[in-house]
């Protein structure tokens, strides 16, 4: 049914509110989205919902995401948070965010050793927000001193070169779902619980220490893990021209299992354990503890 405010989809659907639909005679604004998995839900009405080719939409890692929008290649964007504090002329559109309030499964730290006793720690490249918060976890929570070294999200290239390694997006949900697989083999049966090395979640590594960087943060601050934002350029959003981003979460299985789907036709995802990650870890609505996170 309509509502003044925008459109309103059937309980349990994406609900869009506070923002009038661009007409046709209005210039495209351009969307920059994040390409992960974690973020489908946040771009779902755009990509395949209701406001399907109503905006020019590009897809990019989150350190491009951030870069296009400083540059103004693009108007509007889902940028890491760390960018949207460094960045000037920049609003927060509301409501809507990549936060965690339990483990998030995507954001991982990967080690050769306990993470007490890393001393060269590989960065993905392609990330900003968590980036800095393995630095403060380390200097707070671990109470280690690494050295620091960027690279691309390559977890076995990462590992040989580091002691430990972030790894965002979905190459951390390839690792974690291969661990899960293996923590769940039965004791006993011949093949538990090393794996074939198709089943490693980092070849060459036998022994695997994962830390989940939202629970770490959980635990350190007592404060969800927000990672990502809505932001636009100062006077390119309006009441009438910005994308949608109040949403209700994608509360059934249908929703989710459509969007996990749409997101594997752009990119290989990882199939129905994928789909999981669509609507459950990631909360997309931001409430108190998620603006002191931010603060």
């Amino acid at each position: 049914m309509a509502t003044r405010g925008g459109l309103r989809a059937s309980p349990g659907t994406l609900c869009y509110d506070y923002f009038l639909p661009i007409t046709d005679a209005m210039s495209k604004l351009r969307v920059s989205i994040v390409e992960f998995l974690n973020t489908a839900p946040l771009a779902w009405g755009l990509t395949e919902g209701p406001l399907e080719g109503r905006y020019d939409l590009s897809f990019a890692v989150p350190s491009q995401c951030a870069e296009d929008l400083r540059a103004g290649r693009v108007d509007i964007g889902v940028i890491p948070v760390i960018e949207y504090q460094r960045t000037e002329n920049l609003v927060l559109l509301p409501d809507m965010a990549v936060a965690a309030k339990r483990e998030v499964r995507s954001i991982l730290v990967v080690a050769k050793r306990p993470v007490e006793r890393v001393r060269r720690f590989a960065l993905d490249c392609n990330s900003r927000s968590s980036t800095a918060l393995v630095r403060l976890l380390c200097r707070n929570h671990w109470k280690i001193e690494p050295e620091f070294i960027e690279m691309e999200p390559d977890p076995g290239a990462m590992l040989h070169d580091a002691d430990a390694a972030l790894l965002i997006g979905d190459p951390a949900l390839r690792v974690r779902l291969k661990v899960d697989a293996l923590a769940g083999k039965s004791p006993g049966n011949e093949s538990c619980c090393g794996g074939s090395d198709d089943e490693q979640p980092v070849p060459g590594v036998d022994t695997l220490f994962v830390y989940d960087v939202a629970q770490q943060w959980r635990e350190m601050t007592g404060l969800p893990c927000v990672l990502a934002v809505w932001a636009a350029r100062r006077g390119a959003a309006t009441p009438r021209g910005a994308p949608p981003t109040r949403v209700e979460p994608l509360g059934d299985d249908d929703s989710r299992g459509r969007c996990a789907r749409q997101r594997r036709r752009r990119q290989r995802g990882e199939g129905p354990s994928a789909d999981r990650e669509a609507g459950h870890r990631v909360g997309p609505r931001v409430d108190d503890p998620e603006h002191r996170a931010v603060g």
